[in-house]
């Protein structure tokens, strides 16, 4: 099936085109006396399939894909689903049952896939955890591999979210910030800290005289050590208030990223990038859990982003041609398909657009998430064959990942234009479409602010 994500040489006008042909077969399937539910009519292209199951697995699997509700796909898990298994390892099996009990069901179409269980397991001294399926990234100090196809992807898979019992976050939509006041751990930050794993996995700088600096380090080697003066950044360290050279507070934590994490990611270029300080107090080790209040006491060092260049290489993909929208597949991992929690299926739902603002709000606007899920064997419910010219074949198209596509190519000013003759035509269609197919979505709102402060050239613009 052509993905419209991988169509990069086609003008938006093109593809909006195809979103309206996804309309006008839904218009024409209507005989004349009929009335078009608008709700339903949203809902059918958002691929919602409430039934489907899995009849493929053998007796001996451990996951069984149950359904798809909304966005969130329900496996059902038998056997061992702890961090670690008997022998120590890294229980990387159980992963890759539910990964491929994910893909029978849907397309290789997701960068990561977030997983919350109904069940308490152990997961060792985190709170959730990331594990990589694979790297093409060279210059942050991570090894060059592609496991993805055991996980049944064809190298779209970059790794999957832990993020272990829902009971361990408060997923009211009532809740400020989805923090639980136990814990005072929000899910939008954790699962912000587990995704930006995937590039920044603890890293070491090269000195002046060539030998290996390891002072960045902090806890299991893969955090910023919490002696670094990260501005309070969600992978470690704090932000430490300086009450005199020697003398310094850890006043907040767990917030933001660092540059130097946008930087890992790709969101950053070196030449942006400010330099990170590290206290040096040898009474404190690097490995300190984070502590707020806590005093050091030691003079600061600077590091810039050359040493670490230095050491790794420049990052590649740089910055100017890193990938910057990603597509999350939630799971919700249950172990009684009899009595799945519908409450918290709709909660996890609920977060997701929060989670997505999360994101792209301490990305600094540089990354963005979508998490809709879509069904690879219907081709009824939110996929739609469209002819696009009678010479052509029928090709199917998934509305949804049109939506997407659209949503990213939106300027920072909140248009859309395929040339500058069309702005005004583009915004308004794009602004129109978003609105019926993605509400949630801020993007329309800012495509109709920027049409009603655009200084029209022509009664033929104002009329789009």
């Amino acid at each position: 099936m052509p993905s419209i994500q991988k169509q990069k040489t086609v003008n938006l006008t093109h593809y909006t085109s195809i979103i309206f042909a996804v309309l006008l077969t839904c218009f024409q399937s209507a005989s004349a006396g009929d009335v078009i539910d608008f709700e339903s009519l949203q809902q059918a292209m958002k691929g919602i399939n409430r039934n489907a199951t899995n009849s493929s697995n053998s007796p001996t699997d451990t996951a069984q894909y149950i359904k798809q509700d909304g966005n969130v796909a329900v496996i059902q898990f038998e056997g061992n689903y702890d961090q670690e298994s008997a022998n120590g390892d890294f229980n990387v099996q159980a992963r890759i049952d539910i990964a491929q009990a994910f893909y029978q069901q849907h397309g290789d179409d997701y960068d990561f896939l977030s997983i919350l269980t109904d069940f308490e397991f152990a997961t060792g001294d985190a709170l959730a955890f990331f594990h990589s399926t694979q790297n093409k990234v060279s210059g942050i100090g991570l090894p060059i591999f592609d496991n993805t196809a055991i996980y049944g992807s064809n190298g779209r898979l970059q790794g999957m979210i832990d993020m272990a019992a829902a009971t361990r976050y408060q997923l009211d939509s009532q809740a400020s910030d989805f923090v639980n006041p136990q814990t005072g751990y929000g899910f939008a930050p954790v699962f912000s800290h587990e995704i930006m794993h995937n590039w920044m996995s603890g890293v070491d700088i090269q000195n002046a005289d060539g030998s290996l600096n390891q002072a960045l380090r902090g806890h299991a080697d893969d955090h910023w050590s919490f002696l670094t003066d990260s501005k309070a950044s969600v992978m470690g360290g704090a932000q430490w208030l300086s009450i005199n050279e020697q003398q310094h507070r850890a006043t907040l934590l767990n917030q933001t990223y660092h540059d130097w994490d946008l930087y890992l990611a790709g969101l950053l270029d070196a030449d942006s990038t400010a330099n990170i300080e590290v206290i040096v107090d040898p009474s404190a080790p690097n490995t300190l859990f984070p502590t707020l209040n806590f005093e050091a006491h030691g003079p600061r060092h600077a590091i810039s982003i050359q040493q670490l260049i230095d050491l790794y290489g420049p990052r590649l993909p740089a910055s100017t041609s890193s990938q910057r929208q990603f597509r999350v597949g939630f799971i919700y991992l249950v172990r009684d398909q009899e009595h799945i929690n519908t409450e918290v299926v709709s909660q996890i739902n609920a977060l997701q657009q929060h989670v997505s603002n999360y994101f792209h709000l301490i990305t600094r606007q540089q990354a963005s998430l979508t998490t809709h899920l879509s069904n690879k064997q219907t081709a009824g419910i939110g996929q739609i064959s469209t002819v696009i010219n009678p010479s052509q074949q029928t090709q199917t198209f998934d509305a949804q990942l049109a939506v997407d596509w659209l949503i990213s190519q939106q300027h920072e000013d909140g248009s859309w234009q395929d040339k500058s003759s069309t702005q005004a035509r583009d915004t308004a269609l794009s602004t129109r479409l978003i609105r019926l197919l993605r509400p949630q979505s801020s993007a329309w709102l800012r495509g109709r602010d920027w049409l009603q402060n655009h200084q029209y050239r022509s009664n033929d613009e104002r009329l789009w």
